[in-house]
């Protein structure tokens, strides 16, 4: 990584496998490393701030709450006009009133996507501008599509799970296939909530887990997957059309509708049409259809997905971004 500019110290909070691996990424390329902290960091954080006089903070934590740990660091950063950079979801979906008008300040690419900069993408592309129907599928969630694209190959679920556990792609704390997808499809919906409150929400618009509804798997739920999750993926769906949404066929899924946006998410089986853009393995994509019939061009953009490395990479080019 090739510095643009003379920074300062830098600050992380979360020793995880993110944390861990942006400190090691960092330090390789000869910055100096302010403090780093463990979830619970310092009681006074903003008088750590002032203390360590970091000049970007890295927030690396999981989402164990409603996103309220991350949301106070990333404020008391704002307040400080220190950049910070995030890869925790819960802030953004629960919390996205608080730091709309901070966004310039806050690097959050990596909470949606991966390495996949989806989020830049779709901001860049201006989709509540467009004048036209616009419809975007998407797989949020890498270690779900691992999952099911594994199953499309002979796997069993569980098999598959343990592998996913086994490689760092599942979220943490799950012991067994059931606690695994639930805690991924928790996931999908935080993911949900930062891509329409980051990229298609009106100014008084704000999707939460709450208003989307939750979406949890029982053994019933999780031996029909079991049976038919191969010809499957987990598919987010935001439509400004007057089409109906495509339905979910394993599980109930979780849907809502705001400022003029049907949202939906839910594993949905493969259609000729989503071979063109559905990602494989541990990938992630975004696919676009603007205009009638796709009268304003279909665009795709797919990369890696759940993982160390792709999620690094995202905090890192925002890095780049917010300091060159």
């Amino acid at each position: 990584m090739e510095r643009k500019v003379v920074m300062k110290k830098i600050g992380i909070v979360g020793k995880g496998l993110i944390g861990r691996r942006l400190r090691e990424r960092l330090e390789e390329a000869g910055y100096k490393i302010a403090f780093f902290l463990g979830r619970q960091a310092a009681e006074d954080f903003p008088g750590l701030l002032v203390r360590r006089d970091p000049g970007v903070v890295f927030v690396a934590i999981s989402t164990l709450d409603h996103g309220e740990a991350a949301r106070d660091y990333i404020l008391a950063c704002v307040q400080a006009e220190i950049p910070v950079i995030t890869a925790e979801k819960g802030a953004l979906a629960y919390h996205a009133m608080a730091l709309k008008e901070h966004l310039s300040r806050i690097g959050f690419s990596a909470a949606v996507g991966g390495g996949t900069l989806m989020l830049q993408y779709a901001r860049s592309r201006n989709l509540v501008g467009f004048a036209g129907p616009v419809e975007i599928q998407g797989v949020f969630n890498g270690t779900s599509n691992f999952i099911l694209d594994e199953m499309s190959r002979g796997r069993g679920l569980g098999e598959a799970c343990a592998e996913a556990s086994r490689l760092g792609y599942a979220e943490p704390g799950a012991s067994s296939p059931l606690e695994l997808i639930n805690g991924e499809l928790g996931d999908v919906v935080r993911k949900c909530c930062v891509f329409f409150n980051t990229t298609l929400a009106g100014p008084l618009d704000s999707l939460t887990p709450e208003r989307l509804g939750s979406f949890v798997f029982g053994p019933e739920g999780l031996e029909k997957l079991a049976r038919q999750g191969g010809n499957h993926r987990l598919i987010v769906s935001f439509s400004r059309s007057r089409k109906k949404p495509r339905e979910k066929v394993v599980g109930t899924g979780v849907s809502a509708t705001l400022g003029g946006w049907q949202i939906s998410a839910g594993f949905r089986q493969i259609s000729p049409a989503d071979a063109i853009w559905l990602p494989g393995g541990v990938g992630n994509a975004l696919h676009i259809v603007e205009g009638e019939l796709g009268s304003g061009g279909k665009y795709t953009l797919s990369g890696p997905g759940a993982g160390a490395e792709p999620t690094t990479s995202a905090m890192l080019n925002d890095f780049e971004n917010l300091t060159g």
